[in-house]
């Protein structure tokens, strides 16, 4: 059989099974979304993990926060080549799919953002025992690496907003600068709130799930992973604790101003408030258990549904920059 016949036939078939069921086509079309979405908000994160476990190796005279920050750089290379090559393949696809000129162009310059940070990330991994004498110059690679993934992220989120605005029939920003500088109603504002605290979870996150998968390659010693698997934690706990405080802030923002302009609000509305809070709360308790805990290669489950859930927070993340 023809290997493209086989192909097409099962590219058919899988079709016609997700057809019969809409929920697992879209809950599909989300994870397709947000995935690549949540590796690319780490990426800044791990280079700053990267850059801040050498500082500590000096300060504090301990060589794991080294090995600790070459595992995350390493990690953070990888994710970068996987970043860019999936860019220039989506680039190339969407290059007669009408997209609006200042989108499109905001799109080729994130990309070009992200894969100028995946080459400092790549340095500063590829050059680690070369420039231990420089210590100063390579902590300066994975900041540069950081900041540039992090203005790539920004781009393309604002790039999304802009090509919503188009799709809805509102003309978007004519210009590049107008497109990064949101305005008073921009629905870009959804996310410049959490970029942060999402890029340090999301990395923390990922982390300690890359840790875990390279336990037998890099083997360290159990005192090793005992002490930095819960320091990487709590890089995601923190992170995901600010955003939390970030969304009880407008959350209660929220409330008040419905029941002012409602007089009264349905206790069922608060309750419906309150069950969200503590769901997004969930993430925290969980990567603090494994900060905590005194064995915690143990907590594997626990790290995956941490990193799960909050993974699970772009859906809505997502949702707010396209749809408001």
């Amino acid at each position: 059989m023809d290997i493209s016949h086989f192909w097409a036939e099962l590219l058919t078939q899988v079709s016609q099974f997700l057809a019969q069921y809409p929920g697992m086509q879209t809950a599909l079309d989300l994870a397709a979304v947000v995935t690549p979405l949540a590796l690319l908000l780490a990426l800044p994160g791990l280079c700053a993990m990267a850059a801040a476990g050498q500082q500590l190796a000096i300060s504090r005279q301990r060589s794991a926060y080294a090995k600790a920050a070459r595992q995350l750089s390493m990690l953070a290379a990888i994710l970068g080549w996987i970043l860019v090559l999936a860019g220039a393949l989506l680039l190339y696809d969407a290059r007669n799919s009408g997209l609006h000129p200042v989108c499109a162009a905001g799109r080729l310059w994130s990309w070009a953002l992200v894969g100028a940070g995946t080459v400092c990330a790549s340095l500063h991994c590829a050059c680690w025992r070369t420039l231990q004498r420089w210590a100063l110059l390579h902590r300066l690679l994975a900041a540069l690496g950081g900041i540039a993934a992090y203005l790539g992220a920004y781009m393309l989120l604002a790039a999304l907003v802009a090509q919503g605005q188009a799709d809805s029939g509102i003309p978007p920003a004519d210009s590049l600068q107008a497109m990064l500088i949101p305005g008073e109603d921009s629905l870009l504002w959804n996310a410049i709130y959490y970029l942060p605290a999402l890029a340090v979870s999301m990395a923390g996150g990922l982390g300690c799930l890359w840790m875990l998968l390279r336990r037998r390659r890099d083997d360290f010693g159990r005192d090793y992973y005992a002490a930095m698997l819960p320091w990487v934690a709590r890089w995601a706990r923190n992170g995901w604790l600010f955003l939390w405080m970030i969304l009880l802030l407008f959350t209660c923002w929220s409330v008040i101003e419905e029941a002012h302009e409602a007089l009264t609000m349905p206790a069922q509305d608060i309750l419906n408030h309150a069950i969200r809070l503590l769901l997004w709360l969930i993430p925290v308790m969980l990567w603090h258990i494994v900060a905590r805990s005194a064995a915690p290669m143990r907590h594997k489950l626990t790290l995956l549904l941490a990193q799960l859930l909050a993974t699970g927070f772009l859906v809505p993340f997502y949702m707010g920059l396209i749809w408001g």
